[in-house]
């Protein structure tokens, strides 16, 4: 349940904005900023999206954009594969789906609000943009 409007919405966000520059961004994650990131408000799975992660060559840590939702190990057909998109973090390092990039593939999704539905509205579901007061970026962990 929603603590500030009472709806009752799912625990992981489907759908989220990223409104920063992406000077703003890279000066505050000390990352090299990627010129052509611009401000988007409805990013939904299977899109592209910017994450920081640690270079797996240099170990430096680099922004990139790549697409949201992860193909297990042992997909043979990525084309009759579907992304998962969510994970919970009580359950991640458990299941095989996600064991290995748990351990090695982890990174941060830059963001500055997500996205709720409240699907108890009768004619439609509802949707609740959550975010700071203050507007400020924060970041999802991610795999």
């Amino acid at each position: 349940m929603c603590l500030s409007c009472g709806a009752d919405i799912s625990p992981m966000c489907g759908r989220f904005a990223r409104k920063e520059k992406d000077r703003q961004l890279a000066e505050a994650l000390k990352v090299a900023f990627l010129s052509h990131l611009q401000p988007r408000y409805n990013i939904a799975p299977s899109q592209l999206i910017a994450c920081v992660r640690s270079n797996s060559e240099s170990k430096e840590r680099e922004c990139v954009e790549l697409n949201w939702g992860l193909v297990p190990f042992w997909a043979k057909d990525l084309r009759k594969t579907k992304p998962m998109s969510k994970a919970m973090s009580e359950t991640a390092a458990k299941k095989a789906y996600f064991r290995k990039p748990f351990k090695s593939q982890r990174l941060v999704i830059l963001s500055v609000g997500f996205y709720e539905w409240d699907s108890k509205v009768a004619t439609s579901k509802q949707p609740y943009y959550f975010r700071f007061k203050d507007k400020r970026m924060f970041c999802f962990a991610g795999l």
